[in-house]
């Protein structure tokens, strides 16, 4: 089968792509699209707890204390004992106090402090709460270590006095 042209092909004048301003305009646009798209998707598959009422609802349990964040816990972790008169302080005794009247009739002997990952704070929150406790008059054993926490023993095995 034998072809024909009809009529030849004009020569071009001009280039045939898109010039670069739309090319950049539509490469912005596109990745625009994509980063906004990409933070509602990480936004909606989310599941960490950001807020108390949050927590209160996964946990189906109330709140006993909220500990606040400090950046100076690192170089003074024991915040009851150094400094009694701190906000930080003052919550670590409201945890206390919350705990032994959590259920008066069958008062706690034991309280385990724990976490799904190391370093999130319970060595310095077991520590601090303990000294809360015995400054109230309890007797305060704190059990920490291979048996424990076989990751990071950083606390071993001690008793707090009371008073």
């Amino acid at each position: 089968m034998a072809v024909r042209v009809v009529q030849p092909a004009p020569v071009p004048t001009a280039p045939s792509s898109t010039g670069l301003p739309v090319t950049l305009t539509l490469g912005l646009l596109a990745g625009l699209a994509v980063g906004v798209g990409g933070a509602l998707a990480r936004n909606a598959l989310d599941t960490s707890v950001k807020a108390l009422e949050q927590l209160r609802e996964a946990a189906n349990a109330p709140n006993l204390g909220t500990i606040a964040y400090d950046s100076d816990v690192p170089k003074r972790p024991l915040t009851v004992h150094e400094e009694p008169q701190s906000p930080r302080t003052e919550a670590f005794r409201q945890l206390r106090t919350n705990l032994q009247f959590v259920d008066v009739d069958n008062p706690r002997k034991v309280i385990v402090v724990t976490s799904s990952l190391p370093g999130e704070g319970k060595t310095t929150t077991l520590c601090n709460l303990a000294i809360a406790l015995a400054s109230a008059g309890s007797k305060v054993l704190v059990i920490e270590g291979t048996c424990a926490d076989p990751r990071s023993p950083t606390c071993s095995a001690s008793s707090v006095p009371s008073g």
